[in-house]
Formats: structure tokens, C-alpha cells, sequence
């Protein structure tokens, strides 16, 4: 009796040292990327470990373990606590996509066109579903099944625990992001700029609508509103145009869209981040690059604040408290306050970074070129 208590102990102490679960991109399938938990504005590096390649995916937290791909071809599951690893699994193209962890299972998207579902504990594959070209947005999990976009521009829907084709539907351009999921509906934006909302249920349609330029980083859901970064058509003879948009879920009419008419050259790179009535998003403009961290009114659309960064932001923003942090190609981890619209610290965490943090047990897991897992808190 006085054993098994101690187990019960051990088992809560434990959860609660792990903390919150980031099981996915964005940490649920809306892609809020907002935590509950509170992070350190001035967090300082526990531990890095090389795994090899460029580490552009975006880890997933989940029961104490992190996983994360890298450009070789490697998915690598490690301890969140240490950086140990404790299995790899060997994909035959690069790894770009977040896994998303559920169910004790792993799903994860490669380049060799190929979406794996692998036991979260081992490592082992359980089953695999085949495209037609790389797999490089990452999945979501919703009620039994894992949807996600191929660059095949087809979004499928499979039963999780068995891959079992449920659903597929045939968009206008190429997917490279994740949809983004809330409230019955599942909403995918593709290369060519259409955006579209379907039914998990059964893929039926719910409402479509296009945006003035590609989206290369994935939607979030937050306050009823899907909210989309847009790119530049073409950098040769760039137009102002709506750089994040905003739609209605439920009817796909648009609310609002934000543009900047003095400067025709301002993409959105990121996915938003949303906290209550505010979103944060990263933006390249000019042909320098110059990139800006920009707070919107998720209602409104209007401009909050907005500041420059070191280097150009392909790493989506993620949220904790008053504190947004995201990485930099500076190979800085940026940590900015939000009642102020200023950086609080600049942390060097080595070359350019692509993935975007993960937020779990008050740390953040963020991956870098140089090959590297690096956990801060």
C-alpha cells in the first residue's frame, strides 16, 4: 500500500514537473501558440543537443519528451528534463514538419513524400501514408484523425490509429503549411492563395475564399476569426496588399485585412499568435529583408505596435503572460514584452533559426541550423 502511494506521488510530481503538453505546431490544432504557464522573459540555455542537419521543425512537448525533425531525414525523440536522446527514426528526405504527438503516437510529415505515424515510446513505425510530393506542413490531430496538406496541394484526413483514408480534398496550389482547426471546421491555405474551410467530419465544404498573395505560414484560429499571413505576390513589382487577413470561421467573410499603402512590399512570414484581442506576427519588407515583430487587434485589425528585429523571422511567435518569444535568422532567441512593444533580452543561441519555440513546464524548446535542440527556461 505505502509503495503504490509513493508511486501515485511520483506519477503527479512528475506531471507536474513536465508541465503543460505542446503536442503539435502552435501548441493545439487553432495554432494559438499561447501558454498558460509562466516562462522567464530573460530565460537562460539548460541544455543543447546536436542532432545533426538544420533543425528547421518545430519540436512537440508531450509527457516529458520533445520531438523534432531535422534536414537529414531524422525524427529524434529526447528528454525534455536533459536532452538525452532516447530513440531516432531514419525517414528517407528531410523533416520540416512539426510532429504532432498523440495518443502515443508521433505524426510527422518528409520530404520523401511520405506522412509516418511512430510510437511515441519507441521509435517504431506503425503505419505510413504515401503522397505524391513532400510532405513539409505539419499535421493536427482532431478527434481520431491527423490531417494534413502535401505539396501534391491535396488535404487528407486518416484515422490515427490505424491510417485509414477518411477524407481528401484537392486545393488550388500547393500546401506547405498546417490547417488550423476549431469549432467543426478545418481551414487550409495553400500556395496559390486559396483559403478554405471543410468539415473534419467528412471534408465537406464549408466556405472558400483567396487572399492577394501565397501563404507560406499556417493560419491560427482565435475569437471566432481565422486569421491568414499573406506573402507578395512577386518581389519584381510588388503591390500593397493585405499582409494578414482575417475571416469569419463560421462564414468565411472576411472581417478585415491589414496593409501598410505607403510600403507595397510587406509579407507576413509567420503564423499569428493569439492572445485574446491580440495577435503577433512577423513581417520581411523591402529588399533588404528588414523584418518587424507587429501586434494586431484580432477584432479590429488595427496596428498595436510594432518593432524591428536583428535578422529575418521565420520563426512563428509564441506566447506566454506579457512575454512573446520567437527566433531570428541573427541567431538570437527574441523575447519581447507586450505592454510595451519592446524587446526584454536577446539570447544567442547560435546560427540562423527557422523553428518556431515550444513552450512546455515553463521552458522553451527551439531548434537551429547548426543542428541543435536547445531548451531555455
Amino acid at each position: 500500500m505505502r509503495r503504490a502511494l509513493f508511486a501515485i506521488v511520483l506519477f503527479f510530481a512528475a506531471a507536474v514537473a513536465w508541465g503543460a503538453d505542446w503536442p503539435m505546431f502552435g501548441g493545439n490544432p487553432a495554432h494559438s501558440a499561447s501558454s498558460d504557464e509562466v516562462v522567464t522573459p530573460v530565460p537562460a540555455v539548460q541544455w543543447a543537443t546536436d542532432i545533426g542537419g538544420s533543425v528547421d521543425s518545430s519540436p512537440a512537448v508531450v509527457g516529458g519528451r520533445v520531438y523534432v525533425g531535422n534536414s537529414e531525414g531524422l525524427v529524434v525523440c529526447l528528454g525534455a528534463a536533459d536532452g538525452k536522446v532516447a530513440w531516432r527514426f531514419q525517414a528517407d528526405g528531410a523533416v520540416v514538419s512539426s510532429p504532432a504527438v498523440v495518443d502515443g503516437r508521433v505524426f510527422v510529415g518528409s520530404a520523401d513524400r511520405f506522412l509516418y505515424a511512430l510510437n511515441a515510446d519507441t521509435g517504431a513505425v506503425l503505419w505510413r501514408c504515401r503522397t505524391l510530393k513532400p510532405v513539409v506542413g505539419s499535421p493536427i490531430c482532431v478527434n481520431g484523425e491527423v490531417i494534413f496538406g502535401g505539396m501534391d496541394g491535396v488535404l487528407r484526413a486518416l484515422a490515427a490509429d490505424s491510417g485509414k483514408p477518411l477524407w481528401k480534398v484537392e486545393t488550388g496550389g500547393a500546401i506547405s503549411t498546417s490547417p488550423a482547426a476549431a469549432d467543426a471546421a478545418v481551414v487550409c491555405c495553400d500556395e496559390a492563395g486559396d483559403v478554405q474551410a471543410v468539415s473534419p467530419a467528412d471534408g465537406k465544404a464549408l466556405w472558400r475564399a483567396k487572399v492577394a498573395g501565397p501563404v507560406m505560414a499556417s493560419p491560427s484560429i482565435g475569437e471566432g476569426k481565422v486569421l491568414v499571413p499573406v506573402m507578395v505576390p512577386t518581389a519584381l513589382s510588388p503591390i500593397a496588399i493585405e499582409y494578414v487577413v482575417a475571416f469569419d470561421l463560421g462564414t468565411g467573410n472576411k472581417v478585415w485585412g491589414i496593409r501598410d499603402p505607403k510600403n507595397a512590399s510587406i509579407s507576413a512570414t509567420t503564423t499569428p499568435a493569439i492572445s485574446g484581442d491580440a495577435c503577433y506576427v512577423t513581417t520581411t519588407e523591402g529588399y533588404l529583408s528588414e523584418s518587424k515583430l507587429r501586434c494586431i487587434s484580432v477584432s479590429t485589425g488595427l496596428l498595436k505596435w510594432q518593432g524591428p528585429l536583428g535578422g529575418v523571422g521565420d520563426s512563428s511567435p509564441a506566447i506566454s503572460g506579457i512575454t512573446v518569444f520567437l527566433g531570428c535568422h541573427d541567431g538570437t532567441l527574441w523575447t519581447w514584452d507586450t505592454k510595451t512593444g519592446r524587446p526584454s533580452a536577446r539570447i544567442p543561441i547560435g546560427t540562423k533559426v527557422f523553428s518556431s519555440p515550444a513552450l512546455s513546464g515553463g521552458r522553451i524548446y527551439i531548434g537551429v541550423q547548426s543542428g541543435k535542440l536547445i531548451c531555455l527556461g
